[in-house]
């Protein structure tokens, strides 16, 4: 699962990433109705384990000229037609 915000995202997995609070990855991810996010830059702001899963904080570290677009309406829209 993967949830998206102005700042970061928070993912929800069933196997564990290879990486530590700190560390700066690089993501892609599709963003419905708006397209396809190409290498952002994150880091690993927090991890935690329970059961089934773990969870992840990131947060985004910069944000290009189209990433930041695509993002941007993205949110927009989530935010007009979320209840």
């Amino acid at each position: 699962m993967l949830r998206i915000g102005p700042g970061g995202c928070r993912v929800v997995t069933d196997g564990a990433l290879h990486a530590e609070p700190g560390d700066n990855l690089t993501a892609s991810f599709f963003l419905p109705g708006n397209g396809n996010v190409e290498r952002q830059k994150i880091r690993l702001m927090r991890s935690a384990g329970h059961v089934g899963g773990f969870e992840y904080a990131m947060l985004f570290s910069e944000l290009p000229g189209g990433n930041a677009k695509l993002l941007e309406s993205y949110l927009a829209f989530y935010d007009k037609w979320s209840p």
